[in-house]
């Protein structure tokens, strides 16, 4: 989904800013008129305010651009409220509107989901950040020797072990011929569940730590800002767009280094 789309609050702002974007904006309005079924002058005046298009052509608009099922019912809401003439219903649709807007927000509902954890094993997997360490550096081929893997975390081969083997009772890792590999198998827990806000503890805490080391490649950046509403919301689809993106090009790239993300983007209480 185009992460800017639900930031907009009007169909004819969506419509602008798609024409905008377009590859060849140029003779984008009476392609775009040609399309839906209407003519280039009143089109234009519908993008400037002036005029209203109906349903089909909304629909047909978001068809032309290609936009996907979740930006179509979108959009076509937009167009809803825009003619909306009673408060009830208008606030029917800004509801409608909002669970769309939150159901995008959920960064769990962009990815594959996996099995969940048990209680038990959440406790383990959550309690620290060496489980998720080692059981992420395992799919990385030089480290998949206990005594590289100890080395590089700063572990003992002792609790590396031990750590290794409840993994692999777990079924995240294997192991084979003196290596512990990767099993390829991811687990979870809700948004709700308490072990989320360990996970963020563990690893923003290595994050400070790393912070620390003038010679870190990494990148540690904070900053405190006031903004609308709006341009809040705006930034937040832009990082959740981010998270996206990243996977994207994490997920197929060859494992060759552990990394972390830490992100945090709030309104302040």
């Amino acid at each position: 989904m185009k992460a800017w789309i639900i930031t907009e609050k009007s169909y004819k702002r969506v419509l602008k800013r798609l024409i905008e974007e377009s590859d060849v904006p140029r003779g984008q309005v009476s392609k775009l008129a040609d399309f839906i079924g209407t003519q280039r002058s009143y089109l234009s005046q519908v993008l400037n305010g002036k005029a209203q298009l109906n349903k089909d052509q909304v629909w047909a608009a978001s068809q032309y651009f290609g936009l996907n099922d979740l930006e179509r019912k979108y959009q076509g809401l937009l167009f809803d409220l825009d003619r909306a003439s009673t408060s009830g219903f208008k606030k029917q649709i800004e509801a409608d509107l909002q669970q769309i807007r939150n159901d995008f927000e959920k960064i769990s509902n962009r990815f594959p989901k996996s099995s969940e954890f048990s209680p038990e094993d959440a406790n383990f997997y959550y309690l620290s950040w060496i489980p998720s360490a080692l059981h992420i550096l395992s799919s990385v081929p030089e480290f998949q020797n206990i005594e590289k893997m100890s080395q590089r975390l700063g572990l003992s081969l002792s609790v590396a072990r031990a750590q290794l083997e409840k993994l692999a009772e777990m079924g995240l890792v294997q192991l084979e011929n003196d290596h512990w590999k990767f099993s390829g198998s991811s687990k979870f827990v809700p948004k709700e569940s308490p072990y989320v806000t360990l996970h963020h503890q563990n690893w923003r805490s290595k994050a400070i730590d790393e912070s620390r080391d003038p010679l870190s490649d990494g990148v540690h950046f904070t900053v405190i800002q006031s903004m609308s509403q709006t341009d809040f919301s705006k930034v937040k689809a832009l990082l959740l767009k981010l998270i996206e993106e990243e996977k994207q090009i994490a997920d197929p790239s060859e494992p060759q280094a552990l990394t972390a993300l830490t992100l945090d983007f709030f309104q302040p209480k």
